[in-house]
C-alpha cells in the first residue's frame, strides 16, 4: 500500500513541477527514482499517464483526470 502511495506522490510532484529534474529535487531523491516512477504506476492503473518526450513529457487525458 505505502508504495502506491508514493508512485501517486511522485506523479503529483511531476505533474505539479513539469519534469523529472524539478520533482526529484522537490522530493529530494534521485532523478532516477523518480523517473521510473510513473511507468509502474502506469502499469498498476493498465493506463498511459504520461506521453515522453526526450526532455520533458505531458499529462494524457487519463493523466488530468487522475
Amino acid at each position: 500500500m505505502s508504495d502506491n502511495l508514493n508512485r501517486l506522490a511522485y506523479f503529483v510532484a511531476i505533474a505539479e513541477e513539469g519534469t523529472i529534474t524539478a520533482a526529484a529535487s522537490r522530493l529530494r531523491v534521485s532523478k532516477a527514482v523518480v523517473r521510473k516512477q510513473p511507468q509502474l504506476l502506469e502499469d498498476e492503473l493498465g493506463s498511459t499517464l504520461v506521453l515522453r518526450h526526450s526532455r520533458h513529457f505531458n499529462l494524457t487525458e487519463t493523466g488530468e483526470r487522475f
